[in-house]
């Protein structure tokens, strides 16, 4: 019991402590639901979640809103609506037994609309994962990386 405290610990240090990221306000009209699903596949890895949320300038540069803890099976997120955004889900690892962690992650270049809300999936089951972004009509939100944006000269 000892160790899985310890372990948990040590990717809560991995995820929170270590990283720079600010946590995300989230004081906006909600208008994207996201819905997790983790399942690492065995007993002894864990798999945790979370949402990175960047603005983007109009020279492709990011600039921090915060992160977005997945921990919750349903979250409810308030995005900006003016400007693009640079949306990075990444889902970290930890194995008990090899003392060891990993991460994967998927962004995307989104101009949330006005009025519109997005329906996202983010799972990661048995080391695959999968994100899917919504418009409130149905509509699936095609991955645009970071590296395409066009920077406005």
């Amino acid at each position: 019991m000892m160790m899985r405290v310890a372990a948990i610990g040590i990717v809560a240090m991995t995820m929170a402590g270590c990283s720079s990221i600010k946590t995300y306000p989230n004081t906006l009209p909600k208008n994207m639901h996201v819905t997790t699903k983790l399942d690492s596949g065995s007993k002894v890895t864990s798999t945790e979640a979370v949402l990175d949320i960047y603005r983007v300038n109009a020279k492709c540069e990011l600039k921090e809103e915060g992160r977005v803890d997945l921990d919750e099976a349903q979250k409810d997120v308030g995005l900006p609506t003016s400007g693009m955004l640079y949306l990075e889900f990444t889902f970290s690892n930890y194995n008990y037994l090899l003392r060891s962690s990993s991460s994967t992650s998927y962004g995307l270049l989104l101009a949330p609309r006005p009025g519109t809300n997005y329906q996202t999936k983010a799972q990661y089951i048995s080391g695959f994962y999968d994100v899917v972004v919504r418009e409130s009509g149905g509509r699936v939100i095609e991955q645009v990386k970071l590296s395409d944006c066009k920077a406005k000269k």
